[in-house]
């Protein structure tokens, strides 16, 4: 769906030149929902606001559906903008129109017939839980409601791809949550390709197949949110549990990540059977990442024993780090 290659944008500010993106590769593939994740200043904005040519790469090609799209203008560039819808932080939303005339304004600069354009929005209103606020301007919405608008627009003209910039940081957590779910359903429902940015790991874990973590416009770890999840050393799974703690006892501390193929209860009592080792659970924790079960657990271990049942927990299919 998406292919992004050797992305780089440099911008020129007092005789500088600053670099938001460096050398940038990543693979979106059609009906999934791909993440970046990245602190503020990571580059995060620029990367999608490049995929739809906001913003001009300075090198590098951004092929949607095979089409290099750095290589368009005009006309052709705003055909391509209509397979692909954006929703924003600060919704965007216009004060002077309703939810209904918000969410028709794509269609009229489309130029669809009001027949159209009213049965579209119904459609919309519908999709998103809002037929019941069509005639209420922004200013009488909450930010969730706001948000659910700015959804609807940006699926106006049927889009294949949802870009979506840092779409819930202004927003709640309960609030948060019900957005997330909204856009998953869309994505399963409608086979909607969303690439969304954000600096919150909760989104990423509750909603993304696979993520991307961008540091000072480099991505430094990308890959299946699952897979980073249960693999200690991954900045990811350390980002969800925290870092390890180097053992104070002489002990040798183990950080283990595990999925569906292992947990706690299965894992201490076949430690346990092990000859000369000793035991000490420093700490256990498991999250739910993309509807599975990601548990990571530290554990001091020490004795002649160490060795085997470092070797025994990777063959119960555990992921280990040695702290």
């Amino acid at each position: 769906m998406i292919s992004i290659e050797h992305l780089t944008k440099t911008f020129t500010h007092r005789g500088r030149t600053i670099t938001a993106l460096d050398d940038v590769s990543l693979t979106v593939e059609r009906g999934e929902i791909f993440g970046v994740v990245g602190e503020s200043g990571a580059g995060k904005s620029t990367l999608i606001r490049c995929v739809n040519l906001l913003e001009t790469p300075t090198a590098g090609r951004i092929l949607i559906d095979g089409t290099d799209i750095t290589t368009l203008r005009g006309a052709a560039l705003r055909k391509a903008r209509q397979h692909i819808g954006m929703i924003f932080q600060g919704f965007n939303l216009l004060d002077s129109r309703s939810v209904a005339g918000n969410v028709a304004l794509p269609l009229e600069v489309m130029g669809r017939s009001r027949r159209e354009r009213n049965a579209r929005v119904a459609e919309l209103l519908e999709l998103v839980g809002l037929s019941h606020r069509a005639s209420a301007h922004p200013a009488r919405l909450s930010g969730g409601q706001k948000q659910r608008v700015g959804i609807a627009r940006a699926l106006a003209g049927s889009p294949d791809l949802l870009l979506s910039d840092e779409a819930t940081s202004a927003l709640d957590p309960q609030t948060t949550a019900t957005i997330l779910d909204l856009l998953k359903r869309l994505n399963r429902e409608l086979g909607l390709t969303i690439l969304l940015i954000t600096h919150e790991m909760d989104v990423v874990k509750r909603i993304c197949n696979r993520v991307a973590l961008l540091e000072e416009g480099r991505i430094v770890e990308q890959g299946k949110v699952t897979e980073l999840a249960r693999d200690p050393r991954t900045r990811l799974a350390q980002s969800l549990f925290g870092p390890p703690v180097p053992a104070a006892n002489g002990h040798q501390r183990v950080v283990v990540g595990f999925d569906g193929r292992l947990s706690l209860e299965s894992l201490l009592p076949g430690l346990l059977r092990h000859d000369d080792l000793s035991v000490t659970v420093v700490s256990a924790d498991v999250e739910s990442v993309s509807d599975e079960r990601i548990g990571n657990i530290q554990l001091d271990l020490g004795g002649a024993g160490v060795e085997p049942a470092i070797a025994w927990i990777r063959e119960q299919g555990g992921e280990v780090r040695l702290a």
